[in-house]
């Protein structure tokens, strides 16, 4: 039997003791690198798909190959729990997309490219979008109502906040209605490494604003004086 594990920050997404599932339309998933997000996020999508034949897009401002996406993630995660062409077979990995035996199929996305044909798609349940910080609003003002069109769907943002006016983050500030965030970081990361932990804990040390936006998940802060932080020094003539 497979036995899915997950970051606890993610626990509200998940079903209660009755096997109830909480509903939320926007999740919102900012945080530092390292936070274990794609992996966790990238579970709960296979599990979910193991419930119900679902139609999911994973997609990214800019995908130029398969390789950009999500798609190795969720393979991997397939083969260790035994579900693919090592074990049940209960997905089939393609090159270009997930399916399972239930109907239900995750297909993979760059929104830059795609978003006129992607408004054609009927019957989307859901989409997880990676490096949402970089989704451009127009992006977002074609892929929301493509998706919310139909009843109960979902919207996955996982991202590394970047600058206060990207359009996630705006939406972030201001949610939606049924709507929850959940942050993030490498201490919520179950699977994180004493090596990413000792690179997190030196970067700290050597420059604390750039490591609160690379590990804290904070905003990044691009002021003259950050910059100049370190490279200059007064000496007496």
């Amino acid at each position: 039997m497979p036995e899915f594990s997950f970051p606890e920050k993610m626990a509200p997404l998940l079903p209660n003791e009755n096997g109830e599932w909480p509903y939320f339309q926007y999740v919102f998933a900012p945080g530092g690198r390292g936070g274990g997000r794609t992996r966790g996020f990238s579970s709960l999508l296979i599990l979910k798909m193991r419930m119900r034949p679902l139609r999911w897009l994973c997609a990214r401002e800019i995908q130029n190959s398969i390789r950009d996406s999500s798609h190795l993630v969720l393979r991997d995660e397939i083969e260790r729990q035994g579900l693919g062409d090592g074990g049940t077979k209960e997905f089939i990995v393609t090159e270009h997309e997930i399916r399972h035996r239930n109907g239900g199929f995750i297909m993979f996305r760059g929104l830059s490219k795609n978003l006129d044909s992607l408004k054609s798609i009927e019957g989307l349940n859901g989409v997880m979008i990676e490096e949402a910080a970089s989704v451009s609003a127009v992006s977002l003002e074609k892929l929301i109502p493509t998706v919310i069109r139909n009843s109960g769907t979902e919207l996955w943002f996982l991202y590394n906040r970047e600058n206060e006016d990207d359009p996630v983050y705006l939406l972030e500030k201001n949610p939606p209605p049924k709507s929850i965030i959940i942050e993030m970081s490498l201490d919520d990361n179950p699977w994180a490494t004493q090596d990413m932990k000792d690179k997190r804990d030196m970067d700290y040390k050597n420059d604390p604003d750039r490591a609160s936006w690379i590990w804290g998940g904070k905003c990044l802060k691009n002021s003259s004086a950050q910059i100049m932080r370190g490279k200059w020094r007064v000496e007496a003539f």
